[in-house]
């Protein structure tokens, strides 16, 4: 919201409307007092008043009430107090009071209420402390008695308006030389003296009278040529005079000479010191001769030293050098200007004799060493060699020669033969080969070798990559035996690095030794992978009569083993042979199909194969035949029933049965007749019984109780009157298996099973719901299904279960389901979750074979068999029920199966058993492992039609909720039921439906027995968890634990362990029952084979925690580790994991240390040498080197310092050895012949152990040495390098050549004609040339760096060396003057010659002014540049030349209005000041910028001002006040009383008021009810807000225009919002309507309601 300012008159309008709308009924008829209180003063307000006692005592009471209005925006009043007295009255008494209030941003706030009672007259005055309280500020003091006003204040806290101010305040200042007097004003409504002032009078003005010699009044000090002059002081202030006011103290001084020469370009000259006035005067005197500095050299005056002449240093382009340094000298002056250390190279460079190092920058010779010779040669396959052990020069090289066939070089002894291979082998598996060979190298060791493969077909695409450079085919060596042959070297090659083919393959063989000597020395091709197979005819014969036989075979070929023969057996095929030969030897058996035994046929053979769970981890293959040594324990059964075809023959008499057993069907023994037991040595048990009448079948039980039973035939002989008949043998394999092979197929779910076998044997799709009248079996097959069967699978998840179809030989018309499961792969079948209605409607199923099936998983098994009417055998028996939920008809309808063994089942956490076995008619016995019904709900119908089932049964009648019909159609004597809880006899009556009423059902209280079996294990099968009254005695089994000792039971029968806990029969109570074990100690023992290990345990228990042997030493060996008896592969650092158990016994492995036995031959040659000892090598005698020149010494080194010739190493010795060879070397001379010349330091004589060095070069003055002829040859060579290790005498002869001299000269500008440029040291006597230089006279040569500077005409004969000359001239000198027209200068050149450099003349400056250039010598256009060149002359004259610089001024005015401003100026500007901009809104505090950061109103640029400038213009908004009228008794927190164009938006807070509601603000908004004022970022003025209550009443009038109105409202509130005045009437007038027609919502205000009439 915005306020414009022409609101203004507006605003105080409605402020004063207002505030007599909220005083109006306290002022109505009553007179107010104005007073004005000084601000920070006191209010004292006192009145007298009278109070009446009426005939009823009755008080009188006076109220004060103080309201507090203020207009302002100087923010919060805080500790406004007031207190209250009262005076000369019989009694008074003050009620209540209300102080100390503070006070903030409120309009008319009620602040005080006190009230007393007055008995008399008495004096009351109010004082309110305002010393904390800044103006303006009103307080109205009302004074009520009764219910009536008696008078009020308006007490004005003045805000002294300049309005009220006037004259007659305090004076200020008095009246002084510069300023008249001043005085305050004061305020002409309180009299308070304000802070501004006012002028009276005029200025004193100033008298020049007195004398006061001090600095402040100094005017000028004495010169050379005047007194000291002072200025004099006001009389009155402390002002000096200006002007003529001053006067002269004392007199001149007089001028002083200096002792030393100032100088400028030309002269010399002596200034007085004090004034600096010219004295003395003289022309400069310039040297002959330079002097120089660091840059330049230069010549100074001699008198004053005045720089004349200054030319910068000419620096040569190469260097000179002496033996530190490399250095250039100024070729003028001479002086040293660079001078750099030699810098040598890091390498060395070298010639034929010496290795050298030359300085990088100069060249100069800085060190020379003759060359090292190495004792050794360095080799290469083809050359032997000698470099500079230094420098690394070649000094001897030599190919290599083997005179004496020995393959060794007779220089340097190098082996100059490659490897050979003796012997090559390979070995094949499924997966690759292992390539042998057996190499060997005559001296310097086998390093590599290489066994590049490839197979043949596609050429060499499958090679190793890079195999030459890389070590892709690289070798291993080793020790290896194949075939009775050792091999040293090996190679792996994979197939799967060879596309995986199986052949033929190359392999050939390179070989390298330390030497680099060698390459292919073998190969062999054609190699296949093979693989030897087995094939064993099973009980067969082949045609050779052998019973197995074997073929090595490529891998991946398809073959064709020949087929076995077997009597009255048919052959099927090799069990798991598919035709392709595998990649491991496998051995195949034959599988044969053979007669069922029939009795009375003859003699026949079929294998029966059963398979047995062992605890041990070990898998058996099935066709395993030797188990003996594997297995420690076992345990199995078997019961074999033959059908006997009838019991007795047709005459009527009885047969006898006799069992034979037999393991090789040679040798048969007999069990005995009848029902016999008999035990065999070997463990087996047997046990026969004889015939059954009833079923006409006779049974043989088989114990198997050792591990040596596998496999054994048996048969049976019935004997009558009409003779003995046989049956067929039968061969039984029995194979273990470990339990702890727990890999199972995973069945699919029992639906899907149902539809895939009925649609197997049905050709279509069958549902589970539908009955199958086919299958009549379902067994195992322990051999797998030929590949012409249609087979399904029922496993899911990855898992094979292959089921298949065959013709039931005994049932026409029926099925045969065989299942087979890969033992390899899997131990069993594991059941499905929901295993429902698996099996159901098969009502032809006569036998079910599930003797590997495990349902650990399962919790539905509902229909499982249901409708299986025909089933009579059923072996479920490893199925375990306890997780299973649902059992409900389970087996219903299941009516042919007399005897049911569901030993595993547990029905503890089954919740419905309904019809479980409902119509198990012919059900006699029932075998679970816990028939319990804890959880179980629902048993209704369970056993219904049972009727020959006799059984003992757990129930807890509280889970039952439906046991309808439980047992109907049973014999209830026939049920024992053993019940949680008494009293439930009555329950189990009404579950049965009884046969005969005098049936009686037994309960008996079932009780718990529980186990801690601390880690230990035991067959639960011999365990149980519960037993009653009845049980027999029960005795717990002995549990075991693996590495302890079990000491007994402790628990319900006491502390104390017992080893044999019986339950006796009668016995009650539950019973718990905790294992107690004491671990074993076992012994550790050690074989150390001759070594030592300290602090090695001796035993440990399985309670041990990780046990670390420590290793073992023995000297000479290193240690490879433990390994126990029976095992290879040894251990360091061999860890006995806690929990492990029995003896154990460790070996300690060696390998004998190889150490090495160094050579150093320091240049000597010796063969034959051991490189390498162990602590078991024989003793060895070291060899005796060679070495030409040289005496052996003998050897030193690990045998000690003193050279001994005879050196062993003896055995037992350890450690690495090192031997130096110790020589003497020969003597040899050397003579020369110098021809005149000299040299130091000649080297006469040297040996072969003389380092190598260069023959000295001698000098002879004026000659060149061009070399050394002699024992080197004819041709002179400068360097002659004598290396180490030479020999024999030696003569060399210097020889010279005539060197010719150079003569160069430097001519300083000159000119030479016909210069003379070389002699020698035999020229004759001549003169130098002379010169000529215009402008100068030849004064003579001199010789460069002569610093004597002696002059030349001549050169002697016999003079030697380069020669430099320097002409030396004599040069006039010219004058430069300057006119700088009141410019300044510096760096000024006064005078030049010819020889003067060439050189700008310098820029000159001036304050306001730009320089643009020089006239004068020049011409009359000036020239910012004049440049004098070497060789000029003349006298010159010089005038600068100006321009007057214009300035700007930037001004940045930050929003305001532009004024007419000044934007230029220059230095001859006269003075004058910035304008004062504008800005709305705003007030200007001044300007920054150029004048600095303070904020100025005045700027003044002066006259004679220079420079840019830049001037901002600051501003500060204007405040605007906030009014905010809430009203009596309300209240407003954290309204802002004032506000700018710049402060973010203003939200007004609602005020309060007790029993009212805020509507809304009228004023500076309009004049509608506004709930929300938001003051916005941009607004201006002042506004006033008026608080707008629900219970503000307003004003109705009427303009009836003549008419007239009944029951009109006056008055109208917030509510009223809506309201239309009643119809009013007028003769001979239709109303027509009200202006405005309503009250509109929001409305505030009185308000007119005008008429409006229509005519009738």
């Amino acid at each position: 919201m915005k306020i414009k300012t022409d609101n203004k008159i507006r605003i105080l309008l409605f402020m004063l409307i207002t505030t007599m709308l909220v005083f109006i009924k306290p002022i109505i008829g009553y007179s107010n007092t104005q007073l004005y209180v000084k601000q920070g003063g006191a209010i004292s307000v006192s009145n007298t008043l009278t109070g009446e006692i009426n005939s009823n005592n009755k008080e009188k009471k006076a109220r004060y009430n103080q309201a507090v209005y203020y207009y302002d925006t100087s923010g919060s009043r805080t500790n406004l107090k007031m207190a209250v007295n009262t005076s000369g009255t019989s009694k008074s008494e003050v009620k209540t009071i209300k102080s100390n209030v503070k006070i903030q941003n409120a309009t008319a706030t009620f602040i005080f209420d006190y009230e007393y009672v007055v008995y008399g007259n008495a004096r009351t005055t109010a004082i309110v402390d305002l010393k904390n309280v800044t103006g303006p500020l009103t307080l109205r003091f009302y004074q009520y008695k009764w219910n009536y006003s008696d008078y009020y204040y308006d007490v004005n806290i003045c805000s002294c308006p300049s309005s009220a101010k006037t004259t007659g305040g305090a004076k200020r200042s008095n009246a002084t030389c510069t300023a008249p007097a001043t005085y305050y004003y004061k305020c002409g409504q309180c009299g308070a003296q304000r802070s501004d002032y006012y002028n009276s009078g005029s200025a004193l003005g100033h008298s020049y009278t007195s004398k006061t010699q001090t600095s402040t009044y100094l005017r000028s000090n004495a010169t050379c040529t005047a007194a000291a002059t002072y200025w004099y002081k006001c009389s009155r202030c402390t002002a000096k005079g200006s002007g003529s006011n001053y006067y002269s103290v004392g007199s001149a001084l007089g001028h002083v000479t200096p002792s030393s020469w100032s100088h400028d370009g030309s002269n010399h000259y002596k200034n007085c010191t004090r004034c600096g006035t010219r004295l003395q005067t003289v022309a400069h005197t310039k040297p002959s001769s330079w002097s120089h500095d660091a840059s330049n050299h230069y010549k100074n005056c001699t008198v004053c030293g005045r720089r004349l002449e200054t030319v910068a240093h000419t620096k040569p382009s190469s260097w000179s050098s002496d033996a530190s340094n490399h250095y250039k000298n100024c070729t003028v002056c001479g002086r040293r200007l660079e001078t750099v250390a030699h810098t040598k190279p890091s390498s060395w460079s070298h010639d034929a004799s010496n290795h050298y190092k030359n300085c990088t920058v100069c060249g100069r010779r800085l060190e020379t060493v003759a060359h090292t010779w190495p004792s050794s040669w360095t080799q290469t396959n083809t050359i032997h060699y000698k470099n500079c052990t230094t420098c690394g020069r070649r000094l001897s090289e030599g190919s290599h020669a083997d005179s004496n066939s020995d393959g060794l070089c007779d220089t340097c002894g190098r082996d100059t033969q490659p490897p050979k291979c003796s012997r090559t082998t390979y070995v094949v598996d499924g997966t690759g080969y292992y390539y042998y060979a057996y190499i060997t190298d005559n001296s310097s060791g086998v390093k590599e070798v290489k066994f590049p493969s490839w197979t043949v077909n596609g050429g060499q695409d499958d090679l190793q990559p890079n195999w030459s450079t890389s070590t892709s085919a690289n070798g291993t060596s080793g020790n290896w035996t194949v075939n009775g042959q050792n091999y040293n070297w090996r190679y792996r090659v994979e197939k799967s690095a060879h596309k995986n083919e199986n052949g033929p393959y190359n392999t050939d063989v390179y070989a390298y030794d330390n030497n680099g000597n060698g390459g292919y020395v073998a190969g062999t091709g054609n190699i296949y992978l093979t693989v030897t197979l087995t094939f064993d005819a099973n009980g067969g014969k082949f045609s050779d009569g052998s019973s197995t036989k074997q073929y090595t075979w490529v891998i991946g070929s398809s073959q064709t083993p020949e087929s076995p023969a077997k009597t009255d057996f048919e052959f099927t095929g090799w069990n798991g042979w598919n035709g392709t030969v595998p990649v491991s030897q496998t051995t195949y058996k034959a599988t044969w199909k053979g007669k069922p035994p029939i009795i009375h046929s003859q003699p026949s053979e079929i294998e029966l194969i059963e398979y047995f769970d062992m605890d041990k981890t070990t898998y058996l293959d099935k066709h395993s035949k030797d188990l003996t040594g594997i297995l420690d324990y076992s345990y199995a059964t078997k019961d074999i029933t033959i059908d006997t075809g009838g019991g007795s023959d047709n005459s009527g008499k009885t047969n006898t049965w006799t069992w034979y057993v037999s393991s090789d069907k040679k040798n048969w023994s007999s069990i005995g007749d009848d029902t016999m037991t008999r035990t065999e040595p070997n463990g087996m048990k047997y046990t026969a019984s004889a015939i059954q009448e009833a079923t006409k079948k006779i049974t043989l039980n088989l114990n198997y109780t050792k591990r040596n039973v596998n496999s054994f035939y048996y048969k049976a002989k019935v004997k009558n009157t009409a003779g003995s008949v046989e049956t067929s043998p039968i061969k039984l394999t029995v194979y273990w298996l470990p339990t702890q092979y727990s890999a199972f197929a995973q069945l699919k779910p029992g639906k899907e099973v149902n539809e895939i076998l009925k649609t197997l044997v049905n050709g279509s799709n069958k549902a589970y719901t539908e009955e199958d009248t086919i299958i009549s079996q379902i067994i195992p097959s322990y051999i797998a299904p030929s590949v012409d069967k249609k087979k399904v699978n029922l496993a899911e998840n990855g898992s094979e279960i292959f089921a298949w179809a065959e013709n039931d030989p005994d049932r026409a018309g029926k099925k045969i389901i065989k299942y087979y499961i890969d033992p390899s792969k899997a131990t069993g079948i594991l059941f499905p979750v929901d295993a429902s209605y698996m099996f159901n409607k098969m009502t032809s199923l006569e036998i079910l074979k599930l003797p590997s099936a495990e349902s650990s998983k399962t919790t539905d098994m509902s229909y499982m068999l249901a409708g299986c009417q025909s089933l009579t055998t059923l072996d479920i028996k490893k199925l375990d029920s306890s997780p299973v939920r649902n059992l409900t008809h389970f087996m219903d309808g299941c009516s042919s199966i007399e005897n049911v063994n569901l030993s595993r089942f547990d029905t503890r956490n089954a919740e419905n058993m309904a019809s479980m076995f409902e119509g198990c008619t012919n059900m006699k016995t029932l075998t679970l492992r816990r028939m319990v019904m804890d959880a179980c709900q629902n048993t209704s119908r369970m056993f219904y039609g049972c009727s020959n089932l006799s059984y003992s049964l757990v129930m807890n009648s509280t889970s039952v909720t439906n046991y309808a019909d439980m047992f109907k159609g049973c014999s209830i004597s026939g049920f024992t039921i053993v019940n949680y809880e008494t009293g439930c006899k009555a329950v189990a009556e009404s579950m049965v439906n009884t046969k005969n009423a005098n049936d009686k059902v037994f309960l008996y209280e079932n009780y718990l027995i529980s186990y801690n079996l601390n880690n230990g294990s035991w067959d639960m099968e011999k365990g149980k968890d519960r037993y009653s009254i009845l049980d027999e005695e029960y005795k717990l089994p002995t549990p075991v634990r693996k590495g302890y000792e079990f000491i007994g039971w402790t628990g319900s029968n006491g502390n104390t362990p017992q080893k044999e806990i019986a339950i006796p029969k009668y016995s009650t109570g539950d019973r718990a029952y905790s294992a107690n074990w004491s671990p074993n100690t076992y012994t550790i023992g050690y074989a150390l084979n001759g070594g030592t290990v300290e602090n090695a345990p001796t035993s440990y228990t399985p309670e041990t925690d990780d046990l670390i042997i420590p290793n073992a030493t023995k000297h000479g060996y290193e240690f490879l580790g433990w390994t126990e008896v029976g095992k290879d592969i040894p251990k360091v650092d061999y860890t006995i994991p806690r929990g492990s158990s029995g003896n154990i016994v460790l070996q300690a492995k060696w390998k004998a240390v190889n150490y090495v036995i160094n050579y150093e031959l320091n240049g000597g040659i010796l063969n034959n040498r051991p490189m390498y000892y162990t602590i078991d090598t024989p003793t060895i005698l070291l060899g005796t080197p060679v070495r030409e020149y040289y005496k052996f010494l003998g050897w030193t080194g690990s045998n000690g310092d003193v050279p001994q010739e005879t050196t062993t190493i003896p055995t037992g010795s350890t450690g690495d050895k090192t031997y130096i060879a110790n020589w003497e070397a020969e003597n040899f001379t050397i003579t020369y012949n110098l021809d005149g010349g000299t040299a130091n330091d000649l080297i006469e004589i040297y040996s072969p152990d003389t380092p190598g060095f260069y023959l000295t070069k001698p000098t002879k003055d004026g000659y060149r040495f061009t070399g050394w002829t002699g024992t080197n040859g004819t041709t002179p060579e400068e360097e002659v390098f004598i290396p180490s290790g030479s020999a024999g005498n030696r003569e060399y002869t210097a020889n010279w050549e005539l060197e010719t001299y150079t003569i160069r000269y430097k001519l300083n500008d000159g000119i030479l004609a016909n210069p003379i440029v070389s002699y020698t040291v035999e020229t004759e006597t001549f003169e130098l040339p002379t010169p000529t230089k215009q402008g100068g006279t030849f004064l003579g040569w001199s010789e460069e760096n002569d610093q004597t500077i002696e002059l030349i005409k001549t050169i002697q004969k016999g003079t030697t060396g380069n020669k430099v000359f320097i002409a030396n001239w004599k040069n006039e000198e010219y004058t430069i003057r300057y006119n700088l027209e009141g410019g300044e200068i510096t760096g000024e050149v006064t005078s030049y010659n010819v020889s003067t450099p060439g050189f700008n003349l310098p820029i000159p400056t001036r304050d306001g002014y730009s320089f643009i250039g020089w006239t004068g010598s020049n011409g009359n256009v000036p020239q910012e540049t004049i440049y004098i060149p070497t060789g000029s002359v003349g006298d010159r004259n010089y005038t600068a030349n100006w321009a007057t610089m214009t300035y700007k001024i930037e001004y940045d005015i930050n929003d305001g209005v532009t004024p007419v401003v000044q934007k230029t100026y220059n230095i001859d500007s006269p003075e004058f000041t910035l304008p004062t901009p504008a800005r709305e809104h705003y007030t200007f505090l001044g300007w920054t910028g150029s004048n600095g950061d303070v904020p100025e109103l005045n700027v003044v640029i002066p006259y004679g001002s220079t420079g840019n400038r830049n001037y901002i213009g600051n501003w500060e908004p204007i405040k605007y006040s906030i009014n905010c009228m809430v009203g009596e008794g309300a209240v407003i927190e954290g309204a802002p009383d004032s506000y700018t164009i710049e402060s973010p938006d203003i939200t007004l807070p609602e005020p309060t008021k007790a029993n009212d509601t805020f509507i809304g603000w009228i004023g500076s908004n309009g004049d509608f009810v506004e709930k929300t004022i938001v003051i916005q970022t941009g607004s201006y003025g002042d506004v006033l807000y008026e608080a707008v209550w629900a219970s503000s009443k307003y004003g109705i009038d009427y303009d009836l225009d003549g008419g007239t109105i009944k029951g009109e409202k006056t008055t109208y509130t917030q509510a009223d919002a809506g309201y239309v005045p009643p119809t009013p009437t007028k003769p001979g007038f239709i109303f027509a309507g009200w202006d405005p027609e309503r009250i509109e919502p929001g409305r505030a205000g009185d308000i007119i309601f005008s008429v409006i009439w229509r005519e009738n």
